[in-house]
């Protein structure tokens, strides 16, 4: 499920978009679609919480944080929910319309892997694996996998670590190729494009 309804209207005393998230993985990609965003407009701030628990769990003071200074918006891994976290991530879109979640189906590696040319230039390997990502049932496994068979076939051998690996599919990646292929991806950019319309880049600016 994706919250809200209509778009935003701008408000002068907003200086930040801020983004909650679950960890160190989710927080370099929301890094790099952040670069679609205009700081001139609000200041981007990525704020990792070390799990679905602690994301979930302190939700409503986490947004009482920093919800006065801009909007907040939640991602998190729709294989990680658990029962009645939907309804705590319902209850504060209810209660505050600038609060926006959207889930990534299932794990954030998901929409690493939707950039098939991306993952190629990371591990020299072809994505033969299913599309869209969001019907591969264990994406980190499957993204694991892949980085495995590139250092034993040593098609990237200064590739030693996992979060390695993953930073350089990140250098690579591209949101407008990804989400042609993830649509839980597609469906948190359009969530952008049409909430937050007025912190978007700009076509020609820098």
């Amino acid at each position: 499920m994706i919250s809200g309804e209509g778009p935003l209207e701008f408000q002068d005393h907003w200086k930040y978009l801020t983004f909650l998230c679950e960890g160190p993985n989710d927080s370099l990609l929301l890094r790099r679609i952040s670069l679609i965003l205009d700081p001139m407009v609000l200041r981007i701030r990525i704020r990792p919480q070390e799990g679905i628990d602690p994301l979930i769990i302190s939700l409503e003071r986490t947004v009482e944080k920093y919800i006065h200074r801009g909007p907040v918006i939640a991602i998190y891994d729709q294989g990680d929910l658990k029962p009645g976290y939907l309804s705590i991530l319902e209850l504060a879109s209810r209660n505050n319309r600038c609060f926006i979640f959207s889930p990534v189906v299932e794990k954030i590696e998901a929409w690493l892997m939707a950039d098939v040319e991306a993952l190629k230039g990371a591990t020299g390997l072809e994505y033969n694996g299913p599309l869209p990502t969001d019907r591969i049932e264990d994406p980190k496994r499957f993204f694991l996998h892949f980085f495995r068979v590139a250092v034993r076939q040593k098609k990237r051998g200064y590739l030693t670590r996992e979060r390695d690996f993953f930073r350089s599919v990140v250098r690579r990646w591209d949101h407008n190729r990804a989400r042609l292929n993830n649509s839980s991806l597609d469906g948190f950019l359009s969530l952008l494009e049409k909430k937050l319309p007025f912190t978007l880049k700009r076509e020609g600016s820098a």
